[in-house]
């Protein structure tokens, strides 16, 4: 299976570039499954209902979003309505938004997206062991893959996230299998491995995003 993590869209330059070359990527390297962060897609900060339509017809099947989420009061309706994208699953169960999103490759398996948080240097949000173990036991039985889109600011919460846990009762459900990925977001460290040893995790793929903001 073939998934393509984009970070950050940043500005009208990186919807420029997704919207002209998406298509063409997927068909020259037969992907599966495309998922892209978008929230610095308005501007370099938010995200409007319009950008969003506009990032699934360039070719996105889910969207991720991240601390600056509600930074544009518009998207709020999608955020409740609409099933291509997610918030942060360790904001408050108030906020707008789905923990979760499950989208169906193009090769026919489930694949469910979710995207947390640090805490690190990040303003306060709950625990992203915690909540991960709860989107976790609430995924249907038969989603065979599994994405996290995690937004952290320090080196030790990407690589902290990145073992397995079950030993000390953090990640019971265990996010780290063969089928799963995390991709780490803003200055991850890019040696990021599975560390523990016999880990099941097969790699933890990291993201970095150098676009710039613009309109």
């Amino acid at each position: 299976m073939r998934v393509l993590l984009i970070g950050d869209v940043v500005g009208k330059p990186g919807r420029q570039i997704l919207c002209r070359a998406l298509k063409l990527v997927i068909e020259r390297e037969k992907l599966d499954f495309v998922i892209a962060n978008g929230e610095n897609s308005a501007g370099g900060s938010g995200i409007t209902p319009e950008i969003y339509q506009e990032m699934l017809e360039a070719g996105v099947d889910i969207v991720t979003l991240g601390d600056h989420i509600y930074r544009r009061s518009e998207i709020t309706p999608v955020l409740r309505n609409e099933k291509r994208i997610v918030k942060p699953a360790n904001f408050p169960a108030e906020a707008p938004g789905h923990d979760f999103a499950i989208g169906k490759a193009r090769n026919g398996v489930q694949v469910a997206v979710i995207s947390l948080l640090g805490r690190v240097f990040m303003k306060p949000v709950d625990c992203p062991f915690k909540a991960a173990d709860r989107v976790l036991a609430a995924l249907p039985k038969d989603v065979r893959v599994i994405v996290l889109d995690f937004h952290a600011e320090a080196t030790s919460r990407n690589i902290l996230l990145s073992r397995n846990r079950q030993e000390t009762g953090e990640f019971r459900h265990s996010i780290c299998r063969p089928s799963d990925v995390i991709m780490s977001r803003n200055n991850p460290p890019r040696n990021v491995r599975c560390q523990q040893k016999d880990m099941p995790c097969q790699r933890v793929r990291s993201q970095s995003s150098p676009a710039a903001a613009g309109g």
